[in-house]
């Protein structure tokens, strides 16, 4: 599976009005990233992959003005999901329980309801 192109993405979104073709690339990506760290899930790919899978859902919910900030800050937690271990520093934060206990199928299911969330949208 190839990384996704982050430089494309982040350039195509800028000065766009969300939408949900942009969502579902979005949720796309985070879907590529969590398959590619599937196999090392760690509590820095929980981190990220789950804030990316926040970022878009306040995207998708947020009725009043959706700004593409929602979504620039959920492909930058994608890509940072994708980090080697030997360019990172665990201690950036503490240890939250809730955060170990995430799975990978956790993930994809709440991946699996954001999708079903874009497609009711608009």
């Amino acid at each position: 599976m190839s990384t996704p192109d982050f430089n494309s993405l982040f350039e195509q979104f800028h000065d766009q009005v969300p939408n949900q073709q942009m969502q579902r690339e979005v949720a796309s990506v985070i879907g590529q990233c969590l398959e590619q760290v599937k196999d090392r899930l760690t509590y820095w790919e929980k981190t990220h992959i789950a804030s990316a899978l926040s970022s878009l859902a306040w995207n998708l919910r947020s009725k009043n003005n959706p700004t593409d900030a929602w979504l620039r800050l959920s492909l930058a937690n994608a890509e940072k999901s994708l980090i080697a271990p030997s360019h990172r520093s665990d201690s950036y934060t503490r240890k939250d329980e809730s955060i170990d206990d995430l799975t990978y199928e956790k993930l994809k299911e709440d991946l699996g309801q954001l999708l079903s969330e874009i497609g009711q949208s608009d």
